[in-house]
């Protein structure tokens, strides 16, 4: 809350006193106003996600599993930055200096309040020393520091697979936010050839349990005693990257403090985090793009950034990238099968992207893997703070998904398809009180043994062992498609429309027996036919 105020007060000075920074203060701005229903076929409560009629309101639930990938954003959203920003020579030679104020105010983070959010997203105080830099090599070491949130300081290059964030800390005892810096060397030995390197580290403040003898001076006769204490929790990232022409090498590790334990068995002990993460990748005539959530704002009159700017096409050309990455992750959580243990609880995620553009014809491709260690990395755990057991069945998700489109250069249309095939991530066993809450609230055929299809952190179907009939259940491929067209009206307006299917034989809902009253689960219809209509202006 104290954040939030200082946050309102800053964007405050921002709009009574403009001549303090450069015009045009606004960016990165999006207004949506859509109509859309994510499924005609079902209403109410029939669903899950849930599909309300048809309306001027739109948001994840109206997305496929491949939407997205490169973003945290639903694409639905009304935000804007406003940016602060400052960039000036130093007082010593070959040291220029920068910082940006970046405030996001974002409205359908809230719509309860219907009221805009505001958060930080971004803010840094930036360095650069010019070490022998000319017009096609890059030579310089770069200091920048994140006041407020460090969250654009991550590991991995896909954002959907990406970690490290303001996310790795635990919700539930973080009392701060989570500020960091990050220093690199970048150096090129020619146009063609270079190397980079990057180190860091970030803070938090944890509730940590604190656990010492009640007499340091006399432990043999002394019992240990708790308390909790905020503290301060550490992150260490580092990394490198390679270029040789086209081709780039890149990976990176990271060593995060994560609070101690509250779970009985292990409580009061560390939990600690660690991972790594590389990529490599290939570009021909087409420049390897990064996530818009990784960058830095740059308010600068002199360069002034385009985010939305319109896709440029060149008859007869062709360019092409590819890359590929992967990431391996621990959390050192409890051992459910053994009193007062510790174990590594690994995760892994990879993914190849391919982009390729000819003329006016483009096409794109995702393939994705990530074990439920990987996807429940920051909760951690299925069960909060703890490992799989031995017992329970656990199965990643992957997923594959090819997307085309055309450009009518004379009507300023693209018309496009997309499709994709999903086998989500699973969790078979009995789950605990730590998951469902109080067990004697729960109705008597949903306790025990049952299988729940993981979409992402939060994000549950639970599903039961055997039908009605007695028959086993497997969990089957999802399905997905879209048709869609955009057609802009200039520079920064457009009219975007999507038509949405979906095959998920998977998903369920909570129902009773209008005779017994007993409470089951029933699946839902599973075919899924939507749309989405939105006008949209972005600058």
């Amino acid at each position: 809350m104290r954040s939030c105020r200082w946050l309102a007060s800053a964007l405050l000075a921002l709009l009574l006193f403009p001549q303090w920074s450069y015009a045009g203060d606004f960016m990165d701005t999006r207004l949506t106003f859509a109509i859309a229903d994510n499924n005609l076929l079902a209403g109410p409560g029939e669903t899950n996600p849930n599909s309300p009629s048809t309306g001027f309101n739109a948001g994840r639930r109206n997305t496929l599993f491949f939407d997205n990938y490169n973003t945290r954003f639903s694409g639905f959203e009304t935000l804007s930055h406003a940016v602060l920003y400052k960039k000036m020579p130093s007082f010593f030679k070959n040291l220029t200096t920068a910082a940006a104020l970046v405030v996001r105010m974002n409205y359908a983070a809230d719509r309860s309040s219907r009221a805009f959010e505001l958060t930080d997203a971004g803010s840094y105080i930036f360095m650069d020393y010019d070490l022998g830099s000319s017009k096609n090599i890059k030579r310089n070491f770069q200091v920048t520091a994140f006041p407020l949130s460090s969250t654009r300081f991550r590991l991995g290059y896909s954002f959907r697979i990406s970690w490290g964030g303001d996310s790795t800390y635990p919700r539930r005892s973080v009392v701060s936010p989570a500020p960091g810096v990050k220093f690199q060397l970048n150096h090129d030995f020619n146009s063609k050839t270079g190397i980079y390197l990057f180190a860091g580290a970030k803070t938090v403040l944890l509730q940590k349990r604190i656990r010492e003898y009640d007499d340091p001076n006399d432990k043999e006769n002394s019992e240990f005693v708790e308390r909790i204490e905020e503290e301060t929790a550490y992150g260490v990232l580092g990394g490198f990257g390679l270029r040789v022409g086209d081709f780039r090498i890149e990976g990176g590790g990271a060593f995060f403090d994560k609070g101690t334990f509250s779970n009985p068995n292990v409580q009061g002990e560390p939990v600690y985090f660690y991972g790594f993460s590389g990529q490599m990748s290939y570009s021909y005539g087409m420049p390897i793009g990064v996530s818009i959530d990784f960058r830095l704002y740059k308010n600068d009159p002199q360069m002034p950034a385009k985010f939305f700017k319109p896709e440029k096409y060149e008859p007869g050309k062709f360019s092409f990238n590819v890359a590929a990455e992967a990431s391996y992750l621990v959390n050192l959580l409890e051992d459910p099968d053994t009193f007062g243990g510790i174990v590594p609880s690994p995760g892994i995620a990879a993914d190849i992207n391919f982009r390729m553009k000819y003329g006016y014809f483009r096409m794109h491709a995702d393939i994705v893997f990530r074990d439920l260690g990987f996807i429940l990395r920051d909760v951690p755990g299925f069960v909060p703070f703890q490992a799989f057991s031995e017992k329970q069945k656990i199965s990643p998700e992957f997923f594959a998904a090819v997307g085309v489109d055309y450009y009518i250069k004379g009507a300023h249309l693209t018309i496009g398809l997309k499709g994709g095939v999903q086998v989500p991530a699973t969790f078979q066993g009995n789950i605990p009180e730590e998951v469902t809450g109080n067990q004697g609230s729960i109705p008597a055929s949903l306790k025990g043994e049952q299988i729940v299809m993981v979409r992402d952190e939060g994000d549950f179907v639970l599903i039961p062992l055997v039908d009605q009939n007695g028959n086993a259940i497997t969990v089957l491929p999802i399905v997905s498609a879209k048709a869609n067209f955009k057609l802009q009206f200039s520079e920064f307006l457009s009219l975007v429309g999507e038509i949405l299917f979906t095959l998920d034989n998977n998903d369920t809902r909570l129902t009773r027996d209008q005779i017994t009253g007993i409470a089951f689960r029933e699946f839902t219809q599973p075919i899924r036919f939507g749309f989405n209509m939105m006008l949209q202006a972005r600058f």
